[in-house]
This record gives C-alpha cells, sequence and structure tokens, in this order.
C-alpha cells in the first residue's frame, strides 16, 4: 500500500499523464479556452490542473490559467475574470469564490460574447453549464456512512469552508438535511472556515473544548479534514472520533489508509479537469451540453482504500 500511495503521490510532481475520459471532436481550427479557479494552494486544485491541460494538449486547444492567491479571495477573482473577458477567449470555465456573484458574472460574460461556464463550484442563480460532481449526494453519501458508523445516535459537527461557496453548502446542506432524520443524532457544532488545513485544526479544537464526548465530524474539504485529523489525534481521540470528507487526493487517501480519517467521498479533479476540456468543446461544436454534468462519486474507507487507489493509477496510465 505504502509503495501505491507513493506513486499517487508522484502524480503531483508530474505535468500530467494522459487519459481517454471522452470522445470530444479537436477543433477544426484554433480554440483558447481561459480557466479561472479558485486556487493552486491544495492537490485536488493541481490534479484538475492536470485534468485541463492534458485535456488541452491532447485536442489542441490553447489553455489561458488563472487564479487568485486564495480561494477566498473574491476580489481578485473577480478583477482577474473581467481582464479574461477583454483577452477575448472562445470559452471561459470558472470555479467561483463566490457563488453568489453568478447572475453578476455571467451578464459580463454574455456582453463580451464570451461562453461562461463553471467546473467545481457552480455559480448560484444562472443556467451556466457545471461540470463537477453532485455536492448535495456526497453530503448524503458521507453522512449515511457516519450514521450506520456511529448507530444513528450521537454528538456530530460539521466543518464547512465559506457559506457564499456553492460546493461547500451543498455539501454540508445534504449532510444536515440527511442526518436530522435521525433524533439520536445531536449537532452540536457547524464552523464555516477559509477551508484550509489550519481553519480546520483550529475549528476542531474550539469544538472538541465545548464537546469533548463528539462523535463524528463532517469536513466538506480534504485540506480541512487533515487539520481537524490532526488534532483529534493531539487530543488523543483518533479512535473514538469519526471524520468523513470529500476529494481524492494522496494525502488524505493515506490518512484513510492509516485510519486518521474514517471515509472520504471522491471527488477526481483530474477526470473534472479533462471533463471540463471536452465539454466546452463539444458546445463550442455545436453539440447540446446538459446544464450539470455529474462525474461519478465513491465512499472510500479503511476496507477499499488501497483497491481504489491501484485502480485510479491504472486509469491515469501509470500502471
Amino acid at each position: 500500500m505504502k509503495r501505491i500511495l507513493s506513486l499517487l503521490v508522484a502524480l503531483l510532481l508530474l505535468s500530467g499523464c494522459t487519459a481517454d475520459y471522452g470522445a470530444a471532436q479537436p477543433p477544426s481550427e484554433s480554440v483558447t479556452i481561459a480557466v479561472l479557479l479558485k486556487s493552486m494552494g491544495n492537490p485536488h486544485w493541481q490534479e484538475m490542473r492536470n485534468g485541463l491541460q492534458d485535456a488541452a494538449a491532447q485536442y489542441g486547444v490553447e489553455l489561458i490559467l488563472l487564479y487568485p492567491e486564495n480561494e477566498t479571495d473574491v476580489n481578485q477573482q473577480s478583477m482577474i475574470f473581467r481582464d479574461i473577458l477583454d483577452q477575448k477567449p472562445d470559452a471561459l470555465l470558472w470555479s467561483p469564490c463566490d457563488s453568489l456573484l453568478g447572475p453578476q458574472m455571467a451578464l459580463l460574460a454574455e456582453q463580451a460574447g464570451v461562453p461562461l461556464f463553471t467546473v467545481d463550484t457552480r455559480a448560484d442563480g444562472t443556467r451556466v453549464p457545471f461540470i463537477g460532481v453532485d455536492n448535495k449526494q456526497v453530503g448524503v453519501m458521507a453522512a449515511e456512512y457516519l450514521l450506520e458508523a456511529s448507530d444513528y445516535s450521537g454528538q456530530y459537527a460539521v466543518i464547512t469552508g465559506p457559506q457564499s461557496q456553492s460546493s461547500h453548502f451543498d455539501r454540508a446542506g445534504g449532510f444536515l438535511s440527511t442526518v436530522r432524520q435521525y433524533p439520536n443524532v445531536d449537532i452540536v457544532a457547524i464552523r464555516y472556515t477559509d477551508s484550509d488545513f489550519d481553519s480546520g485544526m483550529q475549528a476542531t479544537q474550539d469544538i472538541l473544548a465545548l464537546y469533548p464526548d463528539l462523535d463524528c465530524i463532517f469536513c466538506t474539504s480534504a485540506v480541512m479534514s487533515l487539520g481537524a485529523a490532526e488534532q483529534v489525534k493531539a487530543a488523543f481521540r483518533q479512535n473514538t472520533i469519526k471524520i468523513a470528507t470529500v476529494d481524492t487526493q494522496p494525502d488524505a487517501l493515506a490518512a484513510v489508509s492509516n485510519g486518521l480519517l474514517s471515509a472520504l467521498v471522491t471527488q477526481d479533479g483530474y477526470a473534472i479537469g479533462y471533463t471540463a476540456i471536452e465539454t466546452v468543446l463539444d458546445s463550442l461544436s455545436g453539440e447540446p451540453v446538459a446544464q450539470n454534468i455529474y462525474l461519478p462519486i465513491e465512499l472510500i474507507t479503511r476496507e477499499n482504500v488501497e483497491d481504489f487507489t491501484e485502480q485510479y493509477l491504472q486509469r491515469r496510465g501509470f500502471l
């Protein structure tokens, strides 16, 4: 297992490995696709970058890839968005730092004549096509796992990212709507953070100070969950507190393997990036594109993490 996880970590040090995720038609003439992500500060975004770049290389697309300094820098991302429109790309893929800006930014793109698509995080209040996972179902799947693992009772906490980002909002919403159906489950804390390691660690420390008998934690991103797991370990509670999260990244898979994380719902950043380029090309060629293009998700636990990691490497052509 250590060898397999070491290979997966190595993926992040490479520019990517071309994988055939779909069957888009190569453009008949030069196409420029601009991509504005939320960050490049964690493995999820780095894997998405690899998928975007590999698909662009496969189909002969010129790629413009930009992002703000961090996932919560709404003003910087908005400025970059406007600058991209001035460059008149053939299309723009956008992962909003603030989903509530959807109508405003969609209008700007329409006025500029640039087709707009969202990736990973949808734009609220618009019909802009979205490529990613069904984030509400991510929360439901995590909830169902923790409920069964805790015998449908106990104290639960949710650590989530900004409410203004639909990905975090939907995951937390799916989770909460599921666990609230069970009267013996007590939601003792919901913490909104900047969706990074330190904020996950600090939120967990604060929650444990108030609720030392906590049973379960759901984190809406893997990077936060690793911070939460570190704090749980520091409190010597790693054998009694169950943590579920989302994202397909090597450090989180390793944490599932060694028991620091109980479960992970997959979100394959590479496949999302690759599929996003194919979706844009299909749309530019006149093919109908669904409003929601959902990629599959899967629950990963200690029982199946090794098989999943090996299959993931095989899909990417590394085994």
